[in-house]
């Protein structure tokens, strides 16, 4: 079984979190270390084993790309297995054949050549069109498993099995009668290790006279000296909010129209507050967490992740808004401060990068704003295929939302796709300056048209 370390990008239901450090580019840097994986997999299994090869990822340079490039690798040795009879009452996708690359600006590759030369590191075999006889490896027996299928994350899951033993390379020594070299040769051979259990592994667990386990500290020499230990999260460490913040709290529930119904006893902060006692994020925590956290007998819980952050503060002198995360709970609950849009309005605010000015939006959305004070806002799109909110805020004369700007491009892609179509000049179009360039041409033809008009009375004149 080969769970390779992976971008993660297919757990995103259950770690949001994982959206804010995730770039397109990220599957590369870990393409080939799963390969050196698979790889060294296959050479301590015995011919006629089957490794099974997943992810939790839904990138092809993670999954196919990696399959198709130890597959090419093996030279015939190893087979994806057919699994189509296989759990057959889990829903899943075929393999694909057929991807491209896309860079942090939203541009797309379809194959190592097209790179410009700041993108030339990544690797050749993360392109679909770099594996010549990828039509013969049968990646379509590859599962994809997808979230919205069957209500499950996201994984990708491909069956391997060694049909023969895998070709090496290993350096011999050669005589020539006057003395000895090393030559570089090909054989094929069986790669077997035997790998003895680990007695200190097996010391580690001890258990004293009264039947408690005992895990001694490694040795510092054998942890390694930049291995990170997990952060131990005392119930100290999620604590419920003071009273300082109390104002604050009532003034957010009567400017989002927040319901009785909003579970405000599960809200809780971290240690890291401001001067002013007040905490910088605020939390919400479920009733079983809450049970868990807060509970001083589970004092050497070892948490790594919990949590959803709901509320961030805006600065020293204001309140707090919701943040995008927290959306998905506290929408139920919200009566106040949403603006529904349009997907050519959405298009206009996802667009813009220092925010989008009222005046260029439908008359029906200028006057939701204009009859809202300034301040954090929901903006909304509802269309027959998809439903979306945003965190955001209205300004004086404009309105912006809370994305970073690779957030809202690969937003905009996911909502309206026909702006991204592959181009020579690998630019990402920008409507309002297609727009611009319209009115130029227009306005070139328009005065060529007048100077014409002239010409014409003249001459009649004459």
């Amino acid at each position: 079984m080969c769970d390779v370390p992976c971008s993660g990008d297919g757990t995103l239901r259950k770690n949001p979190d994982i959206w804010e450090k995730w770039h397109p580019l990220q599957a590369t840097g870990l393409h080939r270390t799963q390969i050196n994986i698979l790889w060294k997999a296959f050479e301590i299994c015995k011919v006629g084993g089957r490794i099974v090869y997943s992810t939790c990822s839904l990138n092809p340079v993670e999954d196919e790309a990696v399959v198709a490039s130890v597959l090419e690798r093996s030279k015939g040795c190893l087979r994806l297995v057919d699994t189509s009879n296989s759990l057959v009452s889990l829903k899943r996708r075929n393999g694909i054949t057929k991807w491209r690359l896309m860079d942090k600006q939203g541009n797309w590759y379809q194959s190592w050549e097209e790179l410009p030369p700041t993108l030339s590191h990544l690797p050749h075999s993360a392109f679909s069109t770099s594996h010549p006889d990828i039509g013969s490896y049968n990646l379509e027996r590859c599962m994809r498993i997808l979230p919205h299928d069957q209500d499950t994350g996201g994984f990708f899951v491909a069956v391997l099995e060694k049909v023969a033993a895998l070709p090496t390379k290993k350096r011999v020594p050669v005589s020539t009668g006057l003395k000895t070299n090393e030559v570089l040769v090909e054989k094929t051979e069986e790669i077997q290790e035997e790998q003895e259990p680990d007695k200190e592994e097996e010391e580690l667990k001890e258990v004293n006279e009264e039947g408690e386990e005992n895990i001694p500290e490694l040795d510092q020499k054998k942890k390694g000296k930049n291995q990170q230990q997990p952060k131990i999260l005392n119930p100290e460490e999620f604590f419920p909010l003071p009273p300082e913040i109390e104002p604050h709290i009532k003034q957010l529930k009567e400017f989002y129209g927040l319901s009785d119904g909003f579970p405000f006893k599960n809200l809780f902060a971290r240690k890291s507050t401001s001067k002013d006692g007040l905490p910088q994020k605020v939390f919400y925590l479920p009733d079983s967490v809450v049970e868990i956290t807060q509970n001083k007998a589970n004092s050497r819980l070892r948490v790594l992740n919990t949590g959803i952050k709901v509320l961030q503060r805006i600065n020293p002198f204001e309140g707090y808004r919701l943040c995008q995360t927290g959306l998905p709970l506290a929408l139920p609950y919200i009566t106040k401060r949403i603006v529904s849009m349009d997907k050519a309005d959405f298009e206009k605010l996802l667009m813009a990068d220092q925010g989008c000015q009222i005046m260029k939006l439908t008359k029906t959305v200028q006057n939701t704003l204009n009859s809202m004070d300034s301040g954090p806002c929901i903006f909304a799109l509802q269309t027959s295929l998809m439903q979306f909110h945003c965190s955001g805020a209205r300004g004086r004369a404009g309105c912006t939302v809370y994305m970073r700007s690779h957030e809202r491009k690969l937003l905009l892609q996911i909502i309206s796709p026909e702006l991204f179509q592959i181009k020579e000049d690998k630019e990402i179009p920008n409507k309002e300056k297609e727009q611009d360039k319209q009115k130029e041409q227009d306005k070139q033809k328009e005065e060529e048209k007048q100077k014409e008009e002239e010409k014409q009375k003249e001459e009649e004149k004459q």
